[in-house]
């Protein structure tokens, strides 16, 4: 039985585990050890504390038109 962090993607061990999942995925840990998801040495997601909030908060890179689409959703 799968370890139940590993299964959910808003702690570390669960988005490293889910990215690592995906094609050609390689993840660095760097600013302040935030976890980083690339593609080719390209930034797609990033797993981090920001602004001196000591919360963990998920961030994807998209377009301009996806983050417009996306604000839409609830």
């Amino acid at each position: 039985m799968p370890d139940p962090d590993d299964l959910m993607l808003f702690t570390r061990k669960g988005f490293e585990t889910y990215v690592r999942t995906l094609p050609a995925v390689a993840i660095v840990r760097q600013w302040g050890d935030a976890s980083v998801a690339k593609v080719g040495g390209k930034i797609f997601a990033i797993y981090a504390h920001w602004n001196g909030d000591e919360n963990w908060h998920l961030a994807f890179k998209c377009s301009d038109l996806s983050f417009e689409l996306l604000r839409e959703l609830e």
